[in-house]
């Protein structure tokens, strides 16, 4: 898996050309999380090896690495080997070469012929997309997204074959009712985007409803948006065309009737590995007690199951060492990081 570097002049001519590839005819499904069998964990302990100096915001899992983001005032980020041993640190702060004033993660892939895993992360600040690795300090610099064409990933992945690039657009976009997620063909400079399942009629409360947890598939086939502030999931292919959409039974959505303070937290996280895909569904306000449960769906987003997890608000599953890692709050309110064995399915 590798990216692609985008010529400043393809991406400003393309965006006359974009498309909206929405396709109204596939309806919700309704979803009742009451209705699938419940699974626990097993093996629970809270990770007490993780690097001491600042508090952890959130734990990334891509085949046999882990990769630890610092919080994003810090700009630090850590590496662990599949057995939770310290591999290195990456990230300096700065604007020169390899140097990063904001960085976001992508994505992480193993090359081929020497089996390194590298990760790479989005510089908003200079919008770079940087290749980091364990060969080189800092990050190398693998392709530019120009702020002419107001794209702001959350993620970037690429297929190689097919030079098609994917991605998450801007907030302004969402706010705009489009761009939710991208896909920019190189070979033919086409942008493709897809477009919320529902339209949102409260314009002050756009920037939060259009919030959500969006991932994709090694293999660049599937993604995935779980949406924060309203009760919908979304299944999308490599073209952005509509799969399948689920909408929580029971639950209204909010719009008009949004209120950031009260308002109940559907989906907080999304991980698509080889054999399914996990969604962190919260279902109560932010900082209420309560339990959150991974809903897992088989490939064909069909719903298989849910694993109670505790009061956890982040999550990261690696299928190989069968780990799921969470994310808590402690008694003193601060992050802390728990590991536990997924269960046998």
């Amino acid at each position: 898996m590798r990216y692609w570097a985008i010529k400043t002049v393809f991406v400003c001519i393309i965006i006359s050309v974009a498309q909206s590839c929405r396709d109204d005819s596939v309806g919700y499904r309704s979803l009742s999380i009451d209705d699938l069998d419940e699974l626990v964990l097993s093996d629970q302990y809270e990770w007490d090896s993780v690097t001491a100096d600042q508090y952890v915001g959130a734990v990334y899992a891509q085949g046999d690495q882990y990769a630890v983001f610092m919080p994003m005032d810090s700009c630090k980020m850590h590496f662990y080997d599949k057995d939770l041993n310290f591999l290195y640190s990456r990230v300096t702060i700065g604007q020169g070469p390899g140097e990063f004033v904001s960085p976001l993660y992508c994505y992480q892939w193993r090359v081929s012929d020497s089996g390194d895993v590298v990760s790479a992360l989005y510089d908003s600040h200079a919008g770079r997309i940087m290749e980091v690795s364990s060969d080189y300090d800092g990050g190398r610099e693998i392709a530019v997204l120009p702020k002419c064409y107001d794209l702001f990933p959350g993620y970037m992945v690429s297929d190689q074959d097919n030079k098609i690039i994917y991605g998450v657009s801007s907030y302004m976009s969402c706010e705009l009712g489009q761009g939710v997620m991208f896909r920019y063909d190189v070979n033919s400079d086409s942008l493709c985007y897809s477009v919320p399942t529902f339209s949102v009629g409260n314009r002050d409360a756009s920037f939060y409803l259009m919030q959500k947890a969006i991932a994709g598939s090694h293999d660049c086939r599937c993604f995935v948006n779980a949406y924060l502030y309203e009760p919908i999931i979304e299944l999308w292919d490599n073209n952005m065309k509509l799969v399948a959409s689920w909408k929580l039974e029971g639950a209204d959505m909010v719009d008009r009737n949004f209120n950031y303070d009260t308002s109940t937290s559907f989906f907080r996280g999304v991980q698509i590995c080889d054999r399914y895909i996990y969604i962190l569904y919260y279902g109560r306000p932010n900082g209420s007690d309560g339990d959150s449960y991974i809903l897992v769906f088989d490939k064909s987003g069909t719903p298989a199951f849910k694993i109670n997890v505790g009061a956890s608000y982040w999550f990261t599953v690696n299928e190989i060492t069968r780990t799921i890692i969470m994310m808590r709050r402690n008694q003193d309110g601060e992050p802390a990081v728990w590991i536990a064995s997924l269960p046998l399915v």
